[in-house]
């Protein structure tokens, strides 16, 4: 099947000096759409061990999952799910200890909802902005690929009717869709590398028109999708996508990657910017940026990403182990 693949950007961040059209060659620097900021506050970063997913509530706060300050035993034992001021960086509150063991994908929904998949449980949640458990889905401990279990999901998105979506990525490769209730619905995906194949669904994000935005890993692409599974198009970037995120606001897609040269060279991450409407092509730009400078020698790998109502990114870095905030 032929399909569609585009590099639509306008705007990039990252760590990397790389370009997408000489993914081998250094590219000039660019002066930087966003900036760094001094965040969060040292009291919040001490409790957080390494960043997965990250969301934002309706007031503003920043929802973080992170997966602990010490190894489980079996279960972290630290407040797993943290909330931050999104202005000071100061901790709000947190909860969630003693309950996950490998935490991995965050989804704040439209009413508030806090959706976080555990793929060494293989479960996924529903949570209040509390904490209060109000779903689980798959059975803790056990890895399957029929309608009642998973085999490490990734991520989760709810769509504007209530149904939920979610990757099923390092074990099943596939997508699969639950009504409100948490009913079985239908699912789609095998592995592999023509459309509507994965290799890994790393994460998902569902637009207010009900498309589906699913971060094929291993693949390097972005593949979109109507609520039923139909295959629409795919975008092809230069390394493995690890997120992606629709605004409503601004109708771009925010994608960031993670690229690695040969199994041995860590470039990093990078954070691009896609136009659906202007389907015009843009060579994108990495750059050493200023977090390697701020945390050392070691290069960004941003898990997830979040986007506030001010345009401002929030990025879970898994190698720095700390959430950083851009400002426009």
């Amino acid at each position: 099947m032929n399909y569609l693949y585009g590099i639509l950007a306008l705007t990039l961040l990252g760590c990397a000096a790389r370009s997408v059209t000489d993914t081998d060659a250094p590219a000039a620097v660019l002066p930087l759409a966003y900036q760094l900021t001094d965040w969060p506050a040292p009291a919040a970063a001490a409790r957080m061990g390494q960043p997965v997913g990250v969301g934002i509530l309706g007031d503003g706060t920043v929802a973080v999952f992170h997966r602990g300050l010490s190894d489980p035993a079996p279960y972290v034992a630290d407040d797993a799910v943290q909330f931050i001021h999104p202005d000071s960086g100061e901790p709000l509150a947190s909860w969630g200890g003693g309950f996950f063991i490998r935490p991995h994908g965050m989804h704040v929904d439209a009413d508030e909802h806090i959706w976080l998949t555990d793929i060494a449980r293989h479960q996924v949640f529903k949570f209040t902005r509390d904490g209060r458990l109000l779903l689980t889905l798959g059975e803790e401990g056990i890895a399957g690929a029929d309608s009642a279990h998973f085999d490490q999901p990734t991520d989760v998105a709810v769509g504007p009717r209530g149904n939920i979506f979610v990757t099923d990525g390092y074990g099943n490769r596939r997508v699969v869709k639950f009504a409100p209730d948490g009913r079985y619905l239908t699912q789609w995906g095998r592995e592999g590398s023509a459309a509507g194949e994965f290799i890994n669904p790393h994460a998902i994000d569902i637009s207010a028109e009900g498309q589906l935005y699913v971060s094929d890993r291993e693949n390097n692409r972005v593949q979109v999708f109507d609520t039923y599974g139909t295959f629409k198009k795919a975008y092809a970037l230069p390394a493995a996508t690890y997120a992606a995120v629709h605004d409503a606001s601004t109708d771009l897609l925010y994608v960031t990657d993670y690229r690695v040269i040969g199994d041995t060279v860590v470039i990093g991450s990078d954070v691009y910017t896609l136009n659906e409407r202007a389907r015009a092509a843009t060579s994108l730009v990495g750059r050493a940026g200023p977090q390697v400078q701020r945390k050392g020698s070691k290069p960004c790998r941003y898990h997830d990403l979040a986007i506030d109502t001010g345009g401002n990114l929030y990025l879970p870095d898994l190698t720095n182990r700390i959430v950083v905030k851009y400002v426009d």
